[in-house]
């Protein structure tokens, strides 16, 4: 796949871009040159590095020779010829030639010859542009990974056909061939070997939707390449996983390690440098220069506003000490971030003890968190170990959900064992480890739980990593010895198995925990440290497993048991099913190596996952790069990106740093609505603040650095469904077709229900229910059967007679919960406890009440939770931030679209992970598509016309791109946008038959 990178789609909003290839020799790696700078003992490594940096640069640039520019690849071996027509190359030996003419281009059956060379040619670095026109142009990168090749085009070129094709011609005596098994081309000389791969064709909108794209031969050996761009969203770029930002703390330093650990809600990530050295306090200190507290360590904060990253907050300690570690761990959740520091060693107890500075306990830890109003972030709360002792480390590992944190301290020592102990002051289990759990009230925080492993043993560091979302815990101990397989197995207490690692789930019920589930790998072996890395959403969870040593490659691989590449490192996916778990998956890397600490990170939403491999050895640079299995750059670290489709896991993306050395790119990873962050703590460069031009300046050691990403959606088609009488019909295929054992029709449902839909249990398909008299009825397993008793369906009581039933995800754990309103108040079960607490997690919020006023629920700020909104006569209120308090418009929005009588519609218009607003009125939709709260007519926002009088309109993502379309429903039929380009065509949207008339219509993943 092409390397990507090059282009920021961020900058443009009517240009559409096509990287066609990365262009490398067919079986030779790349080479590092041979610079001056290496043969110099006098230089320390350092200048060394940093000079072969600059001498690399020069040995690519193109240099004006007479006849248009001419370049070197030392990497290739190549020499370069850029004429203005389009570009020769040639090994340095000379023995063949090869190149591309661009000699045609436009839209199919109104293509445009090229018969004189460029109108302009532009060189820069590595870089050579050709001008065709005012409105297209060719580019060539060459680099150290090959010659990269692309097009811009900044209008549809004329004419109706449904692509738009260029037509190469070959230069030189290679011959073209297609690629066996991939679409590309390959070029072989007379005896037949490859000597050049030409391919990696993608194209993709602006809403991520990847848009059809063909490279063939034509029959005279020509390249065609051709790009479907039928309803593609300006711009269009090239690869669903772009590189956004570099990002340098604003103090950076040597040994800094900024990027240890991370952390993303929405648009807002939270960087840990556990080692900064300031001997500033609290949130903006004047002091980040002044570093006399080593190792006291430091939080920053980043946040994205329109696509560009800037920083927010740089945090510190209330108490900051030498060799604190402030930022070994992060978290966040909204407007909260919890902070670590392992090493912090006051004696104090509980929350917000006095004793900040009495430093009586060595190392004993300490947690601190931060809220944010508006757009300052101050400190909340000081928290510590209800029993707090020198050396246990509270504060190593940190998750926050909600009004829910938990804190891991590994090397805790009490004998207790489970969720009930009284042993906390018996320290006779030395390095047991211990997680604690603390919950939110108003401001106000405070213990509420203490978790040991059921298998409590000496050395095992249970909470060495946790996680948590909504009620569920789960916390790894990596050295646990059991020799057990799979899930709740019998050998507990069985320790022949050293280090193998465990990992336990705990649940909440109320405000009581209890263990769920006690995890260990499928191939249980020794020193693996299963446990040594935890992420969950809704009912997925994935383990981390640092030092499995098969050599096994992909996704569930036969060789678990062939342990030759120690400690390749594993990841293991687990899926919950009512109150059962299974493992779903056993992931690898696509380029298994020895030492490569696969496993050492992870990070899921919904359908994604990340993997970071802290070790990897591979000289590849950006996204997916050739190079994977060269070694040639030890420990630089890469990230593995899998994700589901129909409950299948496959690896889709491997990511590089920009600027790979040995930095450990991936010791972090983060994941939040389409951005993705990567830290690499031993990264050297000197740079400050957001894309520094610094990159390859090594001189700051191990200062660490954070790479953010924008990715698209991971979507899954929306179908079908309707309600009538307490029946329900359910498309789940879509094709509008009842199919017996497919489809589901069945009765949930009575005369005065409400019929609902929601993701009950966060296996990431819709189910159904009803709502009265303050009583639900769910088919929570979404099996189309409703079985109440024994379960897993439910029925129980939230609300009361006359109240409006609401349902979201409120509390970002991937499941959806319930709540009511009735006279301006909003009541929600926030936990999913299935049960009203009065207020303790759950919450109530007076917001609406007035006339006309309509219900409105959106994730707002793209941070993963549903959000309050009400609409009326034209106006809308948006709890923007979620924080259950209306602010008058600071950060929460009030602003008009829409006018008296026009229906109010939610939805994520343009896939970028936030909903936005519109209306509907006559048969017209007004959407604001790019969700700035402003109509801006033919610009971003979109008017379109579907519908007509007794329609019903329809929202749903129906071809799985991620971007919310168009739809009604009328007499039994659906009528749907299904592109989503907001104009009908009739040979792409669709007609679906489901229903009839009079039947309530439901969109959803069944």
């Amino acid at each position: 796949m092409s390397h990507v990178g090059m282009v920021n789609a961020m900058s443009f909003h009517r240009f559409f871009y096509l990287l066609l290839s990365l262009l490398t020799l067919g079986t030779l790696a790349l080479a590092e040159p041979t610079t001056p700078a290496e043969m110099s003992e006098a230089l320390s490594a350092a200048d060394r590095t940093q000079v072969r940096a600059l001498i690399e640069q020069r040995l690519h640039s193109a240099i004006p020779d007479g006849s248009g520019y001419s370049a070197r690849n030392p990497g290739q071996g190549w020499r370069l010829q850029f004429d203005g027509r389009g570009v020769g190359l040639a090994p340095a030996d000379s023995h063949w030639s090869w190149g591309l003419d661009l000699i045609q281009y436009g839209a199919k059956g109104a293509a445009r010859a090229v018969t004189s060379p460029a109108q302009r040619v532009d060189a820069e670095a590595g870089r050579v542009s050709y001008a065709w026109s005012d409105s297209v142009e060719e580019w060539y990168v060459n680099d150290s990974r090959g010659l990269e090749h692309g097009y811009t085009l900044s209008e549809r070129p004329v004419g109706g056909g449904e692509s738009i094709e260029f037509r190469l011609a070959v230069r030189g005596g290679l011959r073209a061939r297609a690629a066996k098994g991939a679409e590309g081309v390959v070029f072989v000389d007379e005896s037949g070997a490859r000597v050049l791969t030409y391919d990696g064709l993608k194209a993709w909108d602006a809403t991520g939707k990847a848009l059809p794209s063909r490279m063939t031969l034509a029959g005279n050996g020509d390249v065609l390449l051709a790009v479907e761009d039928r309803g593609a969203t300006y711009p269009v770029t090239v690869d669903p996983l772009v590189q956004q930002a570099y990002i340098k703390a604003s103090n950076s330093g040597p040994s800094d390690q900024f990027g240890w650990k991370m952390a993303l809600s929405g648009e807002t990530l939270v960087v840990g440098a556990p080692l900064e050295d300031s001997a500033g306090a609290g949130v903006n200190p004047n002091a980040e220069l002044d570093n006399s507290l080593g190792d006291s360590g430091a939080a920053y904060v980043f946040v994205r506003t329109n696509g560009v990253w800037s920083q927010q907050a740089y945090i510190k300690a209330s108490n900051p000490g030498a060799g604190d570690q402030f930022g070994i761990a992060v978290g966040i959740s909204g407007d909260t971030i919890i902070v670590g520091a392992r090493q912090e060693d006051s004696s104090g107890t509980g929350v917000n003890p006095n004793s900040q500075s009495d430093n009586g306990a060595q190392d004993s830890g300490a947690a601190y968190v931060f809220q944010r109003n508006g757009t300052t972030w101050t400190q909340q709360a000081y928290l510590k170990a209800s029993n707090t002792d020198a050396g246990d480390q509270f504060g190593w590992a940190v998750g926050i959900s909600g009004d829910t944190v938990i804190v891991g301290a590994y090397f805790e020592d009490s004998n207790g064992a489970g969720t009930a102990s009284g042993a906390q002051s018996n320290n006779s289990s030395q390095d047991s480890g211990a997680a604690y759990v603390f919950v939110r009230s108003g401001s106000t925080w405070s213990q509420q739980a203490y978790l040991k492993a059921s298998t409590n043993g000496s050395g095992d560091r249970f909470g060495d990593a946790v996680t948590i979302a909504g009620d569920t815990a789960v916390v790894g101990a990596r050295l646990e010895d059991s020799n057990g397989t799979g899930v709740n197995p019998n050998a507990q207490n069985n320790n022949g198995t050293d280090a193998s690692g465990a990992v336990y789930v705990f649940v909440r019920s109320g405000a009581a925990w209890s263990q769920q589930a006690y995890l260990k790998a499928s191939n249980t072996g020794v020193d693996d440290n299963f446990g040594s890395s935890l992420a969950i959403y809704g009912d997925t969870l994935v383990v981390g497993a640092v030092n499995e040593d098969s050599i096994g490659v992909g996704v569930n691989p036969n060789a678990q048991a062939d342990n030759t590449a120690s400690n390749a490192g594993a990841a293991y996916v687990f899926q919950r099913s009512g109150t059962t778990w299974s493992q779903q998956a056993y992931l690898k890397a696509s380029n298994t190596g020895a030492e490569d600490l696969f496993g050492g990170s992870v990070a899921i939403l919904a359908n994604r996952i990340l993997v970071g491999a802290i070790r990897e050895d591979s000289s590849g640079v950006g996204v997916d790069p050739s190079a994977q299995d060269d070694n040639l750059t030890p420990d630089s670290g890469a990230v593995y990106v899998f994700e589901r489709a129909n409950g299948v896991w496959s690896q889709t993306h491997y990511v590089k740093a920009s600027n790979p050395d040995s930095d450990n790119f991936g010791n972090s990873v983060a994941l939040a609505s389409l951005v993705m962050a990567v830290g690499a703590p031993l990264e050297d460069s000197p740079g400050v603040g957001i894309n520094s031009n610094t990159q390859t300046q090594n001189n700051s050691i191990n200062s660490g650095a954070a790479y953010a990403y924008q990715l698209t959606q991971v979507g899954v088609p929306e179908t079908f469904g309707v309600y009538r009488n307490g029946r329900w019909l359910l498309d789940v295929n879509g094709n509008g077709s009842f199919e017996n054992g497919v489809d589901f029709d069945f009765f949930l449902g009575f005369n005065g229900a409400t019929p609902m839909k929601g993701d009950w249990n966060g296996d990431g398909k819709d189910s159904v229910g009803v709502y009265a008299g303050g009583f639900w009825f769910l088919d929570y397993d979404g099996d189309g059967v409703y079985n109440p008793t024994p379960g897993p369906d439910k029925q129980y009581a939230f609300g009361f007679p006359g109240a409006i039933p609401v349902v979201g995800d409120w509390n970002g754990d991937g499941r959806d919960s319930v709540g009511v309103h009735a006279n301006g108040f909003w009541f929600l079960d926030y936990d999913g406890s299935e049960t009203w607490d009065g207020g303790t997690m759950d919450k109530i919020f007076g917001f609406g009440g007035f006339a006309n006023v309509q219900l409105q629920i959106g994730d707002w700020n793209g941070d993963g939770r549903d959000k309050l909104g009400l609409y009326a006569n034209g106006f809308w209120f948006l709890d923007y931030d979620g924080n259950y308090f209306w602010d008058g418009g600071t950060v929460d929005k009030i602003f008009g679209f829409g006018w008296v009588g026009a229906a109010p519609l939610v939805g994520d218009w343009d896939g970028d992970g936030r909903d936005s607003v519109a209306v509907y009125s006559n048969g017209f939709w007004f959407f604001d598509y790019d969700g700035d709260t402003l109509w801006n007519p033919g610009v971003t926002d979109r008017i379109f016309g579907l519908g007509w009088q007794g329609a019903t309109t329809v929202i749903g993502d129906w071809n799985g791109d991620g971007r919310d379309k168009a739809g009604v429903y009328s007499a039994g039929s659906w009528f749907i946008d299904f592109d989503g380009n907001a104009a009908w065509d009739g040979a792409v949207d669709k007609v679906v038959p489901w229903g009839n008339t009079g039947d309530l219509p439901f969109v959803g993943v069944w």
